[in-house]
């Protein structure tokens, strides 16, 4: 079970919002916290759009771990105690844990927050996303195994010119990338690595993953894209489906992908016959806790500025996953080499939960690659036959993988330096790459909370939705042929300008 948000009541004439929130898992230790971020919509009588509606009043700090609740804000009824911060833009609030703990249940009985809603409001909805504190630190980025030229292996990965292995991050300040000694530099195996300038500068704007951020635990899910689908108007809403909206009937009312049946086990979809023109399509999905995929920069930028949140960047990516620890040779998001792939899935205990389940006992099931394998593909065939089924699977299905005295907890699990789930494997990461200008460009300020007329983000300093100038993609995907696609340094489309859908594309965005 991910974040719920229950028992919602709304007071329009009193601008208060009420409601319940429970997550599992939560923690604090001497590393960081997890928090469920919360943003609220409302729409007026007589318009299809929603849009945001700002917390009454910020935190008088910044986030430290204590408690910064606001005078608008009240939380009583809690499992654990907790805190709210709400950033200086208003568009969101962020509730996480004060004591010590670890993994732990939460529930909330009453939140009420002061909003900033019209009389005129006749429905509102809440966003609840659970994020990861990623704290201010030094980082590495790359491989030890430098570049393929100085005998690597990791396409267009970084590292140290010119052969000095990791590039060590101690400050947001500007980097120069170049072949030069001590320089941040990456090989051009593949056009998508990079143009073809082998010189340039990194803006100290562009977010290197030095200083403090949020960062999204779990893969946006199909529940919560259709949750966002379903704030837009229908011309916003057709800038994020294949299929054509302009008419009552859908004959491929699996929109997004523009199909009759799921594809890629994308299950998002609408009423084939019966959607009123102007009104917007009401989407739905089979699979709400399933990881969403069929997703383009477009999406990932868009989700983003709805929610008041910004893309990340690739190097915040590698922070993400690796913590401050030194870079090990061909990991993976979880520290090592060590990789198993689920195969099928099975209940746990009667709760609901899927338990990744391996093709052999006692294998470790700790990602989801390797889905879409044909037997005749012998040239990258490296691992078993396929299991049957082509596309992602539920977020945190790892964190129910059985245990194994061969392997730590995060090598179980999945799980990067700072608890984040499923950073390699399952789906694309969408990113700003620092390979192009377009993408050294970007300035992380956050979402406006609103999107354009046809459902982008309005966001000057981040790359273009429509060209997808400055974006490319990390981590690997469910249909990466074989372990050596999902290692955490591989840039192999690091910098792969693309506008249109991606089948393996999923939404991760930050703070």
């Amino acid at each position: 079970m991910l974040v719920q948000v229950l028992n919602k009541n709304v007071k329009v004439n009193e601008k208060t919002i009420t409601f319940a929130l429970s997550w599992k898992g939560s923690w604090k230790n001497d590393i960081n916290c997890d928090a469920v971020y919360v943003f609220v919509k409302y729409k007026k009588q007589g318009e299809y759009g929603y849009h945001s509606a700002k917390i009454e009043s910020a935190s008088k700090n910044d986030f430290d771990y204590s408690d910064l609740t606001p005078d608008c804000v009240s939380i009583s009824g809690a499992s654990s105690a907790v805190g709210a911060f709400v950033p200086t833009e208003r568009l969101g609030m962020f509730i996480y844990p004060l004591n010590e703990q670890n993994k732990c249940d939460m529930s909330i009985e009453k939140i009420k927050v002061g909003v900033d809603i019209p009389s005129d409001a006749e429905d509102v909805q809440i966003f609840a996303l659970e994020m990861v504190y990623v704290p201010e630190d030094k980082h590495y980025v790359g491989d030890p195994g430098n570049g393929i030229s100085k005998g690597g292996t990791l396409k267009n990965c970084l590292y140290t010119y010119p052969d000095k292995g990791a590039y060590l991050i101690e400050s947001e300040d500007e980097i120069s990338f170049a072949p030069e000694d001590g320089h941040l530099y990456c090989d051009l195996d593949t056009p998508n690595g990079r143009q073809e300038d082998d010189r340039f500068v990194i803006p100290a704007e562009f977010p290197k993953g030095y200083k403090a951020m949020w960062y999204m635990k779990y893969s946006l899910t199909e529940g919560q894209f259709v949750q966002f689908l379903n704030c837009l108007t229908r011309e916003q809403q057709q800038s994020h489906c294949m299929a054509d909206l302009s008419t009552e009937d859908i004959p491929n009312y699996y929109a997004v992908t523009d199909t009759i049946e799921p594809r890629d086990r994308c299950e998002v979809y609408c009423s084939r016959f019966g959607n009123t023109l102007p009104l917007p399509v009401k989407f739905y999905s089979a699979a709400p806790n399933r990881a969403m995929n069929a997703i383009s920069f477009a999406d990932t930028s868009a989700f983003a500025c709805f929610a008041g949140l910004r893309p990340m960047t690739e190097l915040e990516y590698e922070k993400a996953c690796r913590g401050p620890l030194p870079a090990v040779k061909e990991e993976f998001a979880w520290g090592s080499t060590k990789i198993g792939r689920v195969f099928h899935f099975d209940g746990v205990d009667g709760s609901g939960y899927e338990k990744p389940v391996a093709q052999k006992p006692g294998e470790i099931t700790n990602c989801n690659y390797g889905t879409d394998i044909a037997p005749f593909e012998k040239a990258f065939k490296t691992v078993p036959d396929n299991p049957g089924w082509i596309g992602p699977v539920t977020v945190g299905l790892f964190e129910n993988s059985d245990p194994n005295p061969d392997l730590n907890e995060r090598e179980r699990t999945g799980a990067s330096y700072y608890g984040i789930m499923e950073l390699c494997g399952n789906v694309w990461e969408n990113i700003v790459t620092l390979g192009r200008e377009d993408g050294r460009k970007y300035v992380p300020k956050h979402g406006s909370g609103e999107l354009t007329k046809d459902g982008y983000h309005n966001m000057d300093c981040w790359p273009d939705p429509k060209t997808a100038a400055g974006a490319g993609v990390r981590g690997g995907v469910f249909v990466s042929p074989n372990p050596t696609y999902l290692h955490m340094a591989l840039r192999v489309f690091g910098s792969h300008t693309k506008n249109d859908k991606r089948y393996h594309g999923g939404i991760r965005v930050g703070y």
